[in-house]
């Protein structure tokens, strides 16, 4: 019986070694996670409101160059005589939409509707009401 046990539980020497280098990670992974809290300082209040603080300028200034980019094309620019360069002024066209106009006017001749540009173009709603205010379609030749 004693032989029994003891064969059951003796290890080789490469199981010995293998054993002792598992225990000794384990001890080295345990200290780095004690000694965690003494070099890296978890974030204070201080600090969260700074980073608040930055992220709604951060948001205020985007909300600006936002309202400025839309304001940049103030004259209203003709669907059926625009190049692509005068087309990319507009927010929202840029130059794989403006290229869909255009190819769509050369194909297809003059624009008779406004809300053509939505059938050609992807866009969001929102970004098609913006451009309908900077958009005209003059059917006249």
């Amino acid at each position: 019986m004693k032989n029994t046990l003891r064969s059951f539980i003796s290890f080789t020497r490469v199981e010995r070694v293998g054993i002792m280098f598992l225990l000794g990670a384990v001890v080295v992974l345990v200290a780095i996670r004690i000694s965690m809290s003494f070099w890296v300082r978890p974030a204070t209040s201080v600090d969260q409101q700074k980073i608040s603080k930055a992220w709604e300028e951060y948001k205020q200034n985007e909300a600006k160059e936002e309202a400025a980019a839309v304001n940049t094309t103030s004259a209203v620019i003709d669907l059926n005589t625009a190049d692509s360069a005068t087309l990319m002024t507009i927010k929202g066209i840029g130059p794989a939409n403006a290229g869909r106009i255009i190819a769509y006017r050369n194909t297809y001749g003059h624009f008779t509707d406004i809300e053509q540009i939505k059938a050609i173009c992807t866009m969001p709603d929102s970004t098609f009401m913006l451009l309908k205010q900077h958009v005209t379609i003059n059917t006249g030749s």
